[in-house]
């Protein structure tokens, strides 16, 4: 793979992926009750790391990415800032707020950085401490969730969304090896991931809106139904696309009512933005 080529998949994946496991971090930071502090603090240790390792790949993304991917909203949207500043004030948790500031100011392409061999050095190392992290955080999240099983523990989170939560994070994992052995990121197993993590969005929105939100319940399910489909079909690019390009306008529309309070339920607007931004991910990828 090239230096320019390397740069590119590593800045965009990088960017993606380390600000989703920041926020997985305080998702699950803001979930625990009092009696679990010390898992609480485990998982703002976490929430740290991946905001150091995130501005270190915010800085060397600079100059590195075209325009249009910038602009997809796959890693930033305009209801992020928003949303975190909504969710620092009603949680009471840091959602790193400068940095989403850092990040809209990233510089576009310049073919004199996105080919530099240093720069390739920088991913490779910055690439391989997110490894380590995001391993060090499944082995963390799995925990957690057996011992929820068990009735060992208790936090705000379905289980199935903390199991939701370490899925994406082994995808991460995946992703980031296949950068270091050229493999293509963008297989089937990836349509057929994020088919299956589409219905999982879906659902979850449906268990988190107010009963009272009966169309945008019905809607969610209707989604979640689509997406288990294509999940367990062969996967098909141009179908997923025709779902998830509705599912996105559908996702961007729960986002900007909830967070202008036009619609409830128990998630916050950091969790719909999210969502959001993922399902942009796929769609980005399915286009490209």
């Amino acid at each position: 793979m090239i230096n320019e080529e390397y740069n590119m998949i590593s800045a965009a994946t990088y960017l993606f992926w380390s600000r989703i496991m920041k926020e997985h971090a305080i998702f699950i930071e803001s979930s625990l009750p009092p009696p679990q502090s010390r898992l609480a603090v485990q998982a703002k240790q976490y929430h740290n790391q991946f905001s150091q390792l995130f501005r270190r790949v915010i800085l060397l993304s600079n100059g590195v990415l075209t325009e249009e991917i910038l602009a997809s909203e796959q890693f930033l949207t305009d209801f992020t800032e928003t949303a975190e500043r909504d969710f620092e004030k009603f949680f009471g948790v840091p959602a790193n707020i400068p940095l989403t500031v850092s990040e809209q100011h990233i510089k576009p392409f310049r073919a004199d950085i996105a080919g530099d061999r240093q720069l390739r050095a920088r991913f490779s190392e910055i690439g391989g401490q997110l490894l380590r992290e995001t391993e060090a955080f499944v082995l963390f999240q799995q925990d957690m969730l057996n011992r929820r099983v068990s009735c060992k523990l208790f936090f705000g989170l379905y289980p199935s969304a903390l199991n939701h939560l370490m899925k994406e994070a082994k995808r991460f994992i995946v992703e980031i090896k296949a950068i270091e052995s050229a493999d293509a990121a963008q297989s089937d197993s990836f349509i057929a991931f994020w088919n299956q993590g589409m219905s999982e969005h879906a659902k979850s929105l449906r268990g988190e809106l107010d009963w009272t939100e009966e169309k945008e319940i019905h809607a969610a399910n209707d989604y979640a139904e689509a997406f288990d489909m294509l999940a367990s079909a062969a996967p098909d690019r141009v179908k997923s696309l025709e779902y998830n390009t509705r599912f996105a306008k559908y996702a961007e529309n729960v986002t900007q009512n909830f967070i202008g309070c036009k619609l409830l339920g128990i998630m916050s607007g950091l969790y719909c933005d999210h969502l959001l931004r993922e399902v942009n991910h796929f769609n980005w990828a399915l286009k490209h």
